[in-house]
Parts: structure tokens; C-alpha cells; sequence
């Protein structure tokens, strides 16, 4: 009779959750580590650490321990849930052990904004805003910002070689690095203290970017308690507001124009299947994406289901988290 295991290293909830399901299922086969290893390529040691949940063991190793596991299962119900469910357990005991790793990476440094009197005040501010948030690697940072932040200018500002002087990329740095809503007020008002006032233009197109009513909110009433006199404010508001005309026309036309290629490319572009012509599938997709954006609708439940699914900035670090890792099944 063979020593008992050790209890399930449960630190992390989920890679707990699924050793016990791998240990279950071998109790279920009837199967001892040693007789698991004579129909893996593993050895028994190999194979127990797999499911003491002390680590993560490889996927490779996952499949050849389901795989001998499967055949010695009496009961079908049994062997189709195990055979269902490991997979997607590891997927989220991988998700879990990447985001421990992650926290585990961030620093107790609280970043200072409020105290910031320079250019160089401000580079260590955005720093330890870096640095809180788990040492994102550059590329990560323009994946995660949707290239407002190149790789460049990221792993620049990271370094301490550079601040950003455009307010987007200063933005979409902090929103990167889980900073946003009213957290950003203090972030502004260091950013104006050293830059100084953004032009009319610029402030138009922050607002257009920004992600929420509380960071439109901050920023103006920054940028108002910063002018000269009341009449100064309510003459730049003005203009503020014709840029954002301007700028939404402009982009009204584009699209329509976009509208117009599309269509015709609907129209010239031809592929062969299943012995008739039809019009390429993609191209009247994003007719149909032009023509809803144009109406001010929502698209219908089909173009929904085909359209690429919207995640939040948190579960887009998490799949970047993952696809760094190489975790897949």
C-alpha cells in the first residue's frame, strides 16, 4: 500500500480545484500513479506533482494523464464530464496561476501625482503607476491600449526616457495601468502643470476619447478653473465645441465614403463556392457596419454574433496575461 498524499495545495483556488478534479478522476479509473505512468510518457513523481496543486503542470501532460485516465471509467456519464470539463478547469486554474503571478509582480508603491512639479516628477509618477500595475512589458501596454501607445514610446516611458506629451497616449498609459473615472483628476492637473493648457483642438478630441462622463467632467473642470477670467472660459467652450463638430463631420464623411467603396467592392469583388458566385461575406459585413453606425442604431442580433466580442480592458490584460504564457489547450 502506497504512502497517502499530501492535502491539495489550495493558494490558489482554482489550480486547487483542479488537481482535486485530476485526483478524482484517477481514484475513478481505479488507477495508481505508478500504473497511470506504464500508459503516459511521464513518470509517477511527474504525474503526482500534476495534481498536488502545488504548480501548473504542462497541457501536454494534462492530456496524456486524461487520456490514460478515460479507458479504466466505468461510468459514461462520469467519463464524458471529465472528459468535458478538464480542459476548461486547466483554462481557468491557467487564467488563475497567471493573474497570481501578475499581482505578485506589482509593487506596494503608491504613485504620487498630486506632488508633481516637473517633467521628471512626472516620469516617475507614470512609473510607479507602471510598476503598481505589474510591470506590463511594452508590447502588452500597446496591445492593451489599442496601439495609442506604441511599443516604443511605451518601453520610453517605462525607462524614464520620455513623457508623453499628447494626451492620449498620456490617457490611454494610465487606463493601461487601471487608472481611470475620477482617479485621472489628479493625473490632469499634473499634466497641465507641466505641459500647460492644451489648445482648444486638443481639448476636443480628449473629450471625444475619453472613456467616461467622471474623466470628461475632471478634465473640464480643470481646464475651466484654469483660465484667465469667466469670458476667456466661455469663449474657449465655444470654440471646443465647434472643433467637435468639426471633427464628428469629418467623420460622418468618411465613413459615408467608406460606405461608397465598400459598396462598390460588394459589387466588383466575386468569389466561386459550391458551384454558384456569391459576394465576398466580409465586405457586405462592413457595409452593414457602415450603414448601422450612419443610422445611429445597434447592429441586429446576427451582425452581433459575427462581430468580434467586446471585452473589458481587466479581461483583455487577462488574455494577454494567458497568450504570453502560452497557455492553450
Amino acid at each position: 500500500m502506497g504512502r497517502p498524499e499530501k492535502p491539495v495545495n489550495c493558494s490558489v483556488p482554482e489550480l486547487g480545484h483542479f488537481a482535486e478534479a485530476l485526483r478524482a478522476m484517477r481514484h475513478a479509473a481505479g488507477l495508481t500513479y505508478r500504473e497511470l505512468a506504464e500508459h503516459t510518457n511521464y513518470s509517477a513523481a511527474q504525474l503526482r506533482r500534476a495534481a498536488s496543486g502545488e504548480r501548473l503542470p504542462r497541457i501536454e501532460v494534462v492530456r496524456q494523464y486524461l487520456k490514460a485516465c478515460l479507458p479504466y471509467l466505468d461510468d459514461d456519464a462520469k467519463r464524458r464530464t471529465f472528459e468535458m470539463e478538464v480542459p476548461s478547469w486547466y483554462g481557468m486554474a491557467a487564467a488563475a496561476v497567471a493573474h497570481a503571478a501578475e499581482l505578485s509582480r506589482r509593487s506596494t508603491t503608491v504613485p504620487k501625482p498630486e506632488y508633481v512639479r516637473d517633467e521628471a516628477d512626472l516620469s516617475g509618477a507614470m512609473r510607479d503607476a507602471w510598476s503598481r500595475a505589474g510591470h506590463l512589458p511594452s508590447r502588452s501596454i500597446e496591445s492593451l491600449s489599442d496601439k495609442q501607445v506604441p511599443r516604443s514610446t511605451a518601453h520610453a516611458i517605462c525607462k524614464g526616457r520620455a513623457v508623453p506629451r499628447d494626451l492620449r497616449q498620456f490617457v490611454s498609459f494610465l487606463h493601461v495601468c487601471e487608472i481611470d473615472g475620477a482617479a485621472l483628476k489628479p493625473w490632469f492637473r499634473a499634466w497641465f502643470k507641466v505641459f500647460d493648457r492644451p489648445s482648444e483642438k486638443a481639448v476636443a478630441d480628449a473629450l471625444r476619447f475619453l472613456s467616461s462622463t467622471e474623466e470628461k467632467q475632471a478634465f473640464l473642470d480643470l481646464y475651466v478653473g484654469s483660465s484667465v477670467s469667466p469670458e476667456r472660459s466661455r469663449k474657449e467652450l465655444g470654440l471646443i465645441a465647434d472643433f467637435i463638430a468639426q471633427l464628428n463631420s469629418r467623420e460622418h464623411e468618411a465613413a459615408a465614403s467608406r460606405r461608397v467603396l465598400i459598396g462598390r467592392q460588394i459589387t466588383n469583388t466575386r468569389y466561386l463556392g459550391g458551384g454558384k458566385t456569391h459576394s465576398m461575406p466580409e465586405a457586405l459585413l462592413a457595409y452593414l457596419e457602415v450603414e448601422t453606425m450612419l443610422e445611429g442604431g445597434s447592429a441586429s442580433p446576427t451582425l452581433e454574433r459575427m462581430r468580434k466580442p467586446v471585452t473589458s480592458l481587466r479581461e483583455r490584460r487577462w488574455h494577454d496575461t494567458l497568450r504570453r504564457s502560452g497557455l492553450r489547450l
